[in-house]
């Protein structure tokens, strides 16, 4: 049962809800919205144009990732179709509000043809084979980040998705999925997965579409994150409506191995000559890139905490960069033996800081990638990635005296036996 101290703990760390009438980076705050699980959702508007602030609320270490994934959109140009933020503020992200209602919500509202739901599917499949002409793979499709206006669809919630212009030297975490009725087996298995996890997803979307279902029962939802790859899906009803080529590319898209799946600019091909509509060739997106190269770049790993340390260690970070070539792994590691609210608190304090020092670190353009983990031993769980990316230089904050009294061995006691020159920031 969760504890009081949880409950107390959880309510300490979360920030305190915008309220109706504050206004963010000019943009006044209208009301809070009826949706999203580890975000408040706020409608706002600035010179009458209406803008979504998601403000992160919780102590989730996925949602975190994905909110500062989400993050590094932002130097995208506006682009009809794909709701990505267009600035930040301390608290979340701000983007242009998303024309039309989610998916599952539109396919609540009465029946609509066949060829409308195929009309439908194929504006999805150019989109999506846009982006990964553009080099993005979003890594998180699902019905409630699809949205369906009056005569356009839009694809939001960036924040698993990657970008090919922006991989570097590090490899960013592996985040767990939140559908599994979309999310495709290598996902599932927490295996490395790109463009052939929105082929997936889209399969299941078309299934969706085309039958009113979910390719997945809810029996086969709840096992297929304990036998990923195991669990087929359901096949689509029998019926005259379904064109046949619709049916064969939704479970071509399902097959099982990304090899044996099609390419999204096929699957765009055979939806617009099956519902007699043309393929939009749109041009690709305009993504801006910094130099990810690690040639001649000194490689830093930097080790975050919750205490007061860490404004120190991005001022240090921030300072290299402007002082020699750098590429930077920033790293939070969050004990999971902590007692019965100590675990929230901390989260909530490592959370507020690296955010605030991301937050600088983009806007100086940056080359970094982002590591949190939550693990029982953080010492050995450092060590181990000191082993496994073999930086040049380690910065971590400087052990108090007080903590020097206990019996425990520190991060520089572990780490410095792996020879890698050690810098303390106090």
């Amino acid at each position: 049962m969760w504890s009081a101290l949880e409950n107390a703990a959880l309510r300490e760390s979360l920030p305190s809800p915008l309220e109706t009438a504050q206004s963010v980076h000019g943009i006044l705050i209208a009301g809070q919205m009826d949706r999203g699980r580890y975000n408040l959702h706020h409608l706002g508007r600035r010179r009458s144009k209406p803008y979504l602030l998601k403000q992160f609320y919780s102590v989730n270490t996925d949602a975190f990732l994905r909110w500062q994934n989400e993050a590094r959109f932002i130097p995208l140009p506006p682009t009809p179709g794909y709701a990505w933020p267009c600035e930040e503020w301390r608290g979340g992200l701000i983007m242009p509000f998303p024309e039309g209602i989610p998916l599952d919500e539109w396919l609540t509202q009465g029946a609509h043809p066949v060829q409308t739901r195929l009309e439908v599917a194929a504006m999805f499949a150019d989109q999506l084979a846009r982006l990964h002409k553009s080099g993005i793979a979003h890594r998180g499709l699902s019905p409630a980040c699809l949205r369906i206006g009056e005569n356009t669809t839009v694809i939001s919630d960036f924040g698993t998705a990657r970008c090919e212009h922006w991989d570097d030297f590090w490899t960013d975490s592996i985040m767990t999925p939140e559908d599994t009725a979309c999310a495709s087996p290598e996902a599932l298995k927490g295996e490395e997965c790109g463009y052939g996890d929105d082929v997936y997803a889209f399969g299941a979307i078309l299934h969706l579409l085309l039958s009113g279902r979910t390719a997945f029962s809810s029996i086969k939802r709840f096992l297929r994150p304990l036998f990923p790859g195991q669990v087929p899906p359901d096949a689509l009803p029998e019926s005259p409506d379904i064109p046949a080529p619709a049916r064969e590319l939704a479970s071509a898209c399902m097959s099982y191995l990304p090899s044996d799946r099609p390419f999204m600019d096929e699957a765009a091909d055979l939806l617009a000559r099956t519902c007699g509509s043309s393929k939009r060739d749109a041009d690709v997106i305009s993504i801006p890139s910094a130099n990810t190269s690690t040639k001649n770049r000194r490689r830093v790993l930097a080790l975050i905490s919750d205490d007061n340390r860490a404004v120190p260690l991005f001022n240090t970070v921030l300072h290299m960069a402007d002082t020699e070539p750098c590429v930077f792994l920033l790293v939070g590691l969050i004990p999971c033996n902590l007692p019965s609210g100590h675990t929230e608190r901390f989260k909530g304090n490592l959370f507020r800081k690296m955010s605030q020092g991301l937050t600088r670190c983009r806007g100086a353009d940056l080359t970094w990638s982002l590591r949190v983990l939550e693990s029982a031993d953080p010492e050995k769980t450092a060590v181990e990635l000191v082993r496994q990316y073999g930086p040049d230089l380690i910065l971590l904050g400087d052990t108090e005296k007080k903590n020097k009294r206990t019996m425990r061995r520190g991060f520089h006691a572990h780490l410095a036996a792996e020879g890698i020159r050690l810098h303390s920031v106090r």
